[in-house]
């Protein structure tokens, strides 16, 4: 079993096809690892751009590659990726880079050069930053820099080097070493097959339209989570700020507005026990100034309500007390 760590430099171009921003990679650099974690051999390759003919300011400013020396010594992505699966070992390799953003540009220009989101060659792979991470003490959430860990394990950086892909290989193997644990390091291997990559350039997208070819939400159907009934379709579906919903719903901030505090949950619950009683009429709206209709389901909506947000987590109660947002202009006076 060998440890592979690559890293990739790119450059920000623009894909006028697909009209849209691209990182191209311009060099991959790795290091691969003996079960001693002792480095065994090295693979560095810069790459023709097929995106830009200009390097960004920023990449050269970052990395100090120039177009001539990609000229010179760049092949092409396609080339490069091949020679590169060879090197690895493939079957034989656990992958690893400083945090996830290199595998997310590698699959998306395997997507563009060669077809295909499904890097076949990584079976496994390991965020050798998250896995790093996990031995700071008080590190927060975000995502700590290569060379900031180094720091903290009192590992020497060369920063005039910081930013070339094979050195920040080297750095990333030194802080590897300084931390490997086998037992804790195999937590945090994913096995990479097919529905791995798709599930990594799956990008969640709003549905606008309530009735199309691939959805149909009048024919879906709708339960509440806890008391389990049949939710009841009270108007039309609209979309509204690139979503839609029942016209019913509001927004999150009405929400907000109309979420009681749990002190005045007795007070509240009191209020509706008196509308279901027909304590207060329910069949006449004095905002709209008409007859509310079929007032003995609104009573027995209004109950399942109340039902559900007694039995709700603390989140769930703002959605639930949504739900009872129609009845607002009464219990507003509360």
């Amino acid at each position: 079993m060998f440890y592979v760590i690559f890293d990739l430099e790119w450059n920000n171009a623009y894909d006028y096809k697909l009209r849209k921003g691209m990182n191209e990679i311009i060099e991959i650099g790795a290091v691969k690892l003996d079960e001693k974690l002792n480095i065994v051999d090295t693979f560095k390759q810069l790459i023709k751009p097929k995106l830009s003919s200009k390097l960004s300011s920023r990449f050269k400013n970052l990395t100090h590659i120039s177009m001539d020396e990609i000229n010179k010594s760049g092949i092409a992505f396609e080339n490069a990726i091949s020679d590169f699966a060879r090197w690895s070992g493939k079957d034989n390799s656990i992958f690893m880079s400083w945090s996830n953003s290199d595998l997310y540009v590698l699959i998306d220009n395997f997507k563009k050069f060669i077809g295909t989101s499904s890097i076949d060659f990584i079976k496994k792979y390991v965020d050798l930053q998250k896995y790093c991470q996990s031995f700071i003490e008080g590190s927060s959430s975000n995502q700590i820099s290569l060379s900031r860990c180094a720091e903290i394990f009192e590992i020497s950086v060369d920063t005039d080097n910081l930013h070339r892909a094979l050195e920040d290989c080297f750095l990333s193997a030194e802080c590897y070493r300084k931390v490997y644990d086998s037992k804790r390091f195999s937590a945090y291997i994913t096995d990479c097959d097919k529905d791995f990559f798709e599930r990594l350039i799956f990008k969640p997208y709003y549905i606008t339209k309530s009735v199309s070819d691939d959805f149909d939400v009048y024919s879906e159907k709708l339960k509440c989570p806890y008391c389990k009934s049949d939710l009841r379709i009270l108007r039309s579906y609209e979309s509204i700020n690139k979503t839609f919903g029942d016209q019913k719903t509001l927004s999150l901030s009405a929400i907000k507005r109309f979420t009681p505090p749990p002190k005045k949950f007795a007070e509240i619950r009191k209020y509706i026990d008196l509308i279901i009683k027909g304590g207060i009429d329910m069949s006449y709206d004095p905002n709209t100034e008409k007859d509310v209709p079929d007032r003995e389901a609104e009573k027995i909506e209004l109950q399942r309500l109340i039902a559900c947000y007694q039995v709700a987590s603390p989140d769930d109660k703002n959605v639930v007390w949504a739900a009872l947002n129609k009845y607002a202009s009464q219990i507003d006076r509360i």
